[in-house]
């Protein structure tokens, strides 16, 4: 698991006046092993703006009567997390260190990307699971952030409903119960 240190801050931290008025804040984490047991890592640590951005396709035909009809479909979510700086003996680093020495692409890439939104009372909103394509942008950058390594979560696939146990930091594997059928995503277990 990732350094409890680098974790999001707790709801219950902030001052009382921040927390009445952010009505919720996304924690969102990689999983950064590359062998059994997910460890989840936290993303935003150099980040003052860190959202998911839904992703668009619009499709213009015109109907038999000569109007445009206009259809939206949401192809996917994408994160930007620039910069991100790297850091010696961090697990994200590492990670994106490997990608970036293998040119690696294509299911090299994928990872799980978990997510959870909680209320300013400390309470977990929902939370689930997703498959992610990690893509590198840049790697270097000027003398006072050469190590500046921001990267693009893009997501795809069937979404996870998961638990978040905001103490414990842990995601679990929601109970079946009819609503979501949607299966874990192949690279990883639930």
């Amino acid at each position: 698991m990732a350094d409890s240190t680098k974790a999001f801050p707790q709801t219950e931290a902030l001052p009382k006046q921040a927390r009445e008025q952010r009505r919720f804040y996304l924690d969102t984490r990689l999983d950064t092993s590359t062998t059994g047991e997910p460890e989840l890592y936290p993303i935003g640590e150099d980040n003052e703006d860190l959202s998911r951005e839904a992703d668009w396709n619009e499709n213009k035909k015109k109907n038999v009567f000569g109007n445009t009809v206009v259809a939206n479909k949401r192809t996917g979510d994408s994160i930007d997390t620039d910069p991100f700086y790297a850091r010696q003996g961090d697990a994200m680093s590492a990670l994106l260190h490997k990608f970036d020495l293998e040119m690696a692409d294509g299911d090299k890439i994928k990872r799980d990307y978990y997510e959870a939104k909680i209320d300013n009372e400390g309470k977990c909103i929902s939370a689930f699971k997703q498959v992610a394509d990690i893509t590198i942008q840049s790697v270097g950058g000027s003398s006072e952030d050469a190590d500046n390594m921001p990267f693009n979560i893009s997501l795809s696939g069937p979404r996870v409903e998961m638990n978040f146990d905001l103490a414990t930091e842990k995601f679990t594997a929601k109970a079946a119960t009819g609503g979501n059928t949607a299966k874990p995503p192949a690279n990883q277990s639930a």
